[in-house]
Formats: C-alpha cells, structure tokens, sequence
C-alpha cells in the first residue's frame, strides 16, 4: 500500500535527518562528552579518535537500524539475520586489514577499527535499501510522490502527537508493507 510505504519513507527520512544533527553534535563535542562519560586520560585521545569516526557516520547505522526492525515487524527475519552475518563478516574483515595493517594496507590502529564499523555498517545499510525498493519487495511509488511527501513533513508534531498515530486502528505498523 503506498501510504505505507509513504509512511516508512517518512520515517528512513526523519532518521537520516535526526542522525545527521546527531552526527554533526557529537563530533563537535567528541572531547566534551567522552570526558565526562571516561574520564581516563591514557584512552582519552584514541576514545575521541573512534567516537568522531563513528557518530560522524552513524547514519548507516541508524536507517539499518530502522530497516531491520521494519522488516523483522514485517517477519522478515531471515533477511535481517543475513544481512547481519554479511556486516559482521565484513567488520571482521575489516578489522583484520586495517588495525595492524595487513596485506598490503595500511595500520591505522584505532582509527582502522572505527573505519571498519563504518564500512560494514555502510555495507549492511547498502543491502537494505537494495532490498526494500526492489519491486517485487514493497509497492512501488513515484519520485513525485516521494518528493510530495518530503514537502509534507510536520517536523512540529508533539510526541503524544506522533505516539496517537501509531496506537491507531489504521497504523501502517499494523497493515504491513506488503499487499
């Protein structure tokens, strides 16, 4: 049903957004924050290191995020759980050639560490959005009425507001994603 899927689009959209500021916050205030919640001086700089990595592209995370837990809504669990293995199997990967430098690339120690979360993250989140817009997946809808929808957006909604939408009989949560 397109409104659903207008719905779930909506959603990935307000997540990316809501990331993006989050990203921009934490990396500004990597110091700040990781002082406060560490305190240890001798992980202090290689903690910063990581975090800004991280939270600067926590996006992939939070829309695979997002997606897995539609598609788990949906029962669609199979689909999650691989696609799960394949990012664990590429931050394993990762991990192996980046921090110690391994077949030819370079060690970047903890930064390679944060670059390989990112990576498979990216990968997972990647797969995900393949999945969701193939056609034979959910119905499809028009880049104008995606483009429509952006311009609907009600970024003023309370969230008793939001919360009210979602106990509703007519929830896209309870009607599913697919015909």
């Amino acid at each position: 049903k397109e409104g659903t899927l207008n719905f779930f689009i909506q959603s990935l959209l307000l997540v990316l957004i809501s990331s993006i500021v989050i990203g921009i916050i934490g990396v500004a205030l990597a110091k700040p924050i990781l002082t406060i919640c560490s305190g240890q001086e001798d992980t202090l700089e290689m903690s910063i290191q990581y975090f800004r990595i991280v939270i600067g592209f926590m996006c992939f995370n939070h829309i695979y995020t997002a997606i897995n837990a539609a598609l788990r809504g949906l029962g669609q669990t199979k689909r999650t759980f691989t696609t799960t293995l394949i990012s664990s199997i590429f931050k394993i990967l990762f991990n192996y050639l980046l921090i110690d430098g391994n077949l030819g690339f370079p060690a970047l120690g903890i930064r390679g560490a944060a670059i390989a979360t990112v990576v498979s993250t990216a990968i997972a989140c990647f797969i995900n959005i393949v999945h969701i817009f193939r056609k034979d997946s959910f119905k499809q809808t028009s880049l104008r009425s995606k483009i429509n929808l952006l311009k609907q957006i009600n970024f003023k909604d309370e969230p008793y507001e939001i919360i009210k939408r979602f106990e509703q009989d007519k929830s896209p949560y309870k009607q599913g994603f697919s015909n």
